[in-house]
């Protein structure tokens, strides 16, 4: 093996960088982890034929959808769950 960097590589660190909200969203047992996981596959399966003529594509896909992926992740959840209100009042 020689000592350059190739193309394996770095297609394995991008799709890595690419399921992070993923890996976030699972670490943090998120309850939408599924959800931000299809997430990031869907837009990931979408950026696959990248050239010059979908190179903005991929931009705003990794912008529009990775970065909503990653701040849905972190955001903050409420793991007790709801009551709902009680319309009718017995008595």
């Amino acid at each position: 093996m020689s000592g350059s960097f190739g193309w394996t590589e770095l297609f394995l660190i991008l799709t890595l960088l690419y399921f992070l909200p993923s890996f976030v969203a699972f670490v943090r047992k998120h309850p939408s982890k599924w959800k931000i996981f299809a997430l990031c596959l869907v837009l990931f399966v979408l950026s696959l034929p990248l050239s010059i003529v979908n190179y903005l594509f991929f931009l705003l896909t990794f912008i529009g959808g990775w970065v909503s992926a990653l701040v849905w992740a972190c955001k903050r959840f409420n793991n007790t769950p709801q009551r709902e209100p009680n319309i009718l009042k017995q008595g």
